[in-house]
């Protein structure tokens, strides 16, 4: 079902074909962190671009900002989607396989033979135990990026290590 709305020349007619290609072309690059992860679009969304844009704009779109899923592993659909600044963006990802620990921004030094904590370039310092390392995180993260902060423990407020 073809839809006549006059808006695809809009920047967020582009958010939504770029959310259904991450989705669901293949050849696309981000493809394999996306619908090769199982991710996709509810399929009200996926069917009408207008449904989409009456959400956007209810829930605070602007052209500065971009769509950001709350939970990584979650689809794209209205209870787990959210407009955010491109900093505020990058913020919101997974855990990466790259590091020893199962926590975000932590890994284990080998010379220093302790947990080392990390929030994108500032180094937080060593610590004796994993979760020491992930709490610093989590601190540092919160102070930095507030609500929009990805947590080892969201559950808990830490003020101290």
């Amino acid at each position: 079902m073809r839809e006549f709305h006059g808006k695809y020349m809009t920047r967020l007619y582009g958010v939504w074909k770029n959310m259904k290609n991450r989705c669901y072309n293949k050849s696309h690059t981000a493809y394999s962190d996306y619908g090769g992860r199982g991710i996709a679009v509810c399929d009200e969304w996926y069917l009408y671009f207008t449904s989409f844009m009456a959400w956007a704009l209810a829930h605070g779109y602007t052209d500065e900002l971009e769509i950001d899923r709350i939970d990584v592993n979650g689809n794209y659909e209205p209870s787990n989607c959210r407009f955010v600044t491109r900093s505020q963006n990058l913020t919101n990802t997974r855990k990466r396989s790259e590091c020893s620990s199962i926590y975000k921004g932590v890994c284990y030094h080998n010379m220093g033979k302790k947990w080392m904590a990390r929030l994108g370039d500032k180094y937080l310092g060593l610590f004796h135990t994993e979760i020491g390392a992930a709490r610093a995180y989590d601190i540092a993260a919160k102070e930095k990026y507030g609500e929009f902060a990805m947590l080892n423990f969201p559950e808990k407020i830490t003020t101290s290590i």
